[in-house]
Formats: structure tokens, sequence, C-alpha cells
């Protein structure tokens, strides 16, 4: 059970000029339909985009905006903010300069002695370029300091409150820069992180909030906590999310801020399986012929009819059989957090095979 990918399509919009939901949704639609998945797709990650949203509802397909995204959304707001613009551009102006000016780079470098660092600029399109860059700056800031006021026509360097303001910027954001190296993992499984990552740095936040040193830090984060809510909290109500954490062995239940929504998950994980059920109730593939193809024999003649009449009891007992497997699963123990879902799943799985396995190896020699 491995974690693959693939890239089904590369094409341009059906009409290039034109970005509207309708042309998105078309454009989607023919990709899906051509490889014969149309029907087979449950939820489609987009970015924050209204067009997107809305061209996922007229495909009636599930839309999840992308996790990373969201929290990109977050951190640029905060960075736009007058609380921070000032010093964020400040930084922006001291790393340009060492980037433009070659002396004046060669002199950082031996101000700092042994153990040399480079100085990272903020790209627009990576929020947590400047959470790099900013980290960088303070963990240089006194070779930083030595070379601008030594140097005629540098920019003027940081002043200590500037300073403390960029430490607690790298506090609120150092949550925000894990969770988006977490989300954004390729080979592993990452949408059952959501709903616990979002938990942990809502708790982290309000944590952090008390400890700012600054105005400036303690505002910033209160913004940060209040956007928050409003872009992240709302992956617990999304069906695609509650389920993949509650099938995550890590999280269950716990992974929750609510145990409200906690419940209602299993609820939802619960009503998916009743819906298989049916599914498979009503599938041809599942259903086996009652006698043999080459005796036809009256049901009054059938051997064993009373195993037939247990077999269709059993059947009719699958939703609860599979509520009650759900409930076991809950009760026992999580796994630990830095091991894939599926490569759980997978060692469970194996586990559970060889158990049965070695009871009819137990069975068949206690016959002998």
């Amino acid at each position: 059970m491995i974690l693959q990918t693939a890239v089904l399509s590369t094409t341009t919009l059906l009409t290039t000029t034109n970005h509207s939901a309708d042309n998105i949704a078309n454009s989607l639609r023919n990709v899906l339909s051509e490889w014969g998945v149309l029907e087979k797709v449950t939820s489609i990650v987009t970015d924050n985009a209204a067009s997107m949203i809305k061209a996922c509802e007229l495909l009636q397909k599930r839309n999840l905006p992308c996790f990373a995204h969201s929290l990109t959304l977050i951190i640029q707001d905060a960075l736009s903010q007058e609380n921070t613009k000032p010093v964020i551009m400040k930084c922006k102006r001291i790393v340009g300069y060492f980037k433009s000016s070659t002396i004046a780079y060669e002199k950082f470098k031996e101000a700092q002695n042994d153990k040399q660092y480079s100085l990272l600029q903020e790209t627009p399109t990576r929020w947590n370029s400047a959470y790099l860059m900013i980290k960088r700056i303070i963990e240089t800031k006194g070779s930083i300091s030595n070379v601008l006021l030594a140097t005629p026509k540098a920019p003027q360097t940081l002043t200590a409150d500037e300073i403390e303001t960029l430490k607690d910027l790298v506090e609120l954001f150092g949550p925000f820069h894990e969770a988006t190296v977490q989300a954004s993992a390729s080979d592993s499984v990452t949408i059952s992180l959501i709903i616990p990552l979002t938990c942990d740095l809502y708790h982290k936040l309000n944590d952090l909030q008390t400890n700012m040193k600054t105005t400036e830090g303690y505002n910033t984060c209160t913004y940060v906590i209040r956007r928050l809510r409003v872009i992240l909290l709302h992956y617990e109500n999304r069906t695609v999310t509650k389920i993949g954490t509650i099938l995550d062995a890590s999280f269950k239940k716990e992974g929750f801020l609510s145990s409200n929504m906690a419940d209602s998950a299993v609820k939802a994980l619960e009503d998916e399986i009743a819906s298989l059920g049916r599914a498979e109730s009503s599938s041809h593939y599942y259903e086996e012929p009652s006698t043999s193809p080459n005796v036809q024999l009256q049901p009054e003649q059938s051997l064993f009819k009373f195993i037939n009449n247990k077999v269709a009891e059993r059947k009719k007992s699958k939703r609860v059989d599979a509520v009650i497997t759900l409930r076991q699963y809950l009760n026992k123990p999580n796994a630990l957090h830095d091991i894939d879902p599926l490569t759980y799943l997978k060692i469970l799985h194996f586990i559970q095979f060889n158990l049965l396995f070695l009871i009819i190896l137990l069975f068949i020699q206690q016959r002998k």
C-alpha cells in the first residue's frame, strides 16, 4: 500500500482567456471524462479562489481548500498589517543591500568569524520565506549591525525595539512554518493532518499570545488567531477531513478541537460504511450463486438450508458489525505520531492475517 501521484493533464483551459467557473469546470470535466474517472472523483483540492470553489459546485464534487494555501493567506495578511509591515520592509531593504553589494557581503561574512550564514530574501509567493528571512537576520544581527554602521550610505540598522518585534514574529510564525512543512509532504498521507495541525496551531497561538514581549507582536498574534478561526476551523466541519482524521490511528477522536465535531466525524464514517454496505448488497459482483450451476435443486431439497438462512441473516447485520468494528478501533490505543497511516494499516493487516493463519494452523494440528 504505497501512496502514488500522477499528472493526468497539463492542458490549458478550453478558453484560455476565460477564467470563469464555468470554463474551469468544463475543462476539468473534459480531462476527468477522458481518463474515465469523473464518477470516481469524490473531492477536488483547490486554492481559495471563488471561481475554483464555484467550479467544484458545478461539477457536483466536494471542494477542499488547500491547507498550505490557507496557511499562506493567514500569514500574508499578517505581514501586510501596519503592526508588521514597516519592520518587514526594513528587513527586505537590508537584505537587498547586502545582496547587491559584493563588498558589503564579504564584510558581512568576515564579521561572522567561523560560522558564516547567508542572508535570505523574502519571496512574495512563499510566505515562509519571510519567516526564514527574519530568523536569519536575528541569528546574524550583530554582524549586520557592525557592517551597516561602518559603511557609508548603507541602510539604517535595526533598532533594539525592532529586533524584539522580529523575535516575537519568529515565535509566532514558527508553528506555521512547521505546519506548512508537514502538510506539504508528497510521499505520505497529509489529509489526516489538517484538523490536528489546526488544533495544534490554535493552542500554541493562545499560549504565545501572553508571552509576546512587544505591542506589535501581541497585536499580530491577536490578528492571526482571529484569522485562523475564520480560515482554518471550518476544516472540522468538512466530511473529507473529518473522516481522514478519524481513520488516522495516531489521532482518532483526540485530533479534534471540538468533541462534538469528533462525534460528528464518527457518525460520518458510520454513514460511509452504511453506504458501502448498501452498494455491496446491490452489486452482482458480491452475490454468490445459491446453488451449483450444474445442479438445480428445489429450495426444500437443498442441503444445509439452515446455513443459508444464517448467511442471509449475517448479511443483514453488516452495518452493525461494521459499527462494532469501528468502535473497537476507536477504543484501541492510538498509534505513534511518526508512523504513516498507510504503513500502520499495512502492518495491522499483516498482523491480523498472520494471526488468522496461526489459528488455522493450530486447529489443523489438533485434528491430526
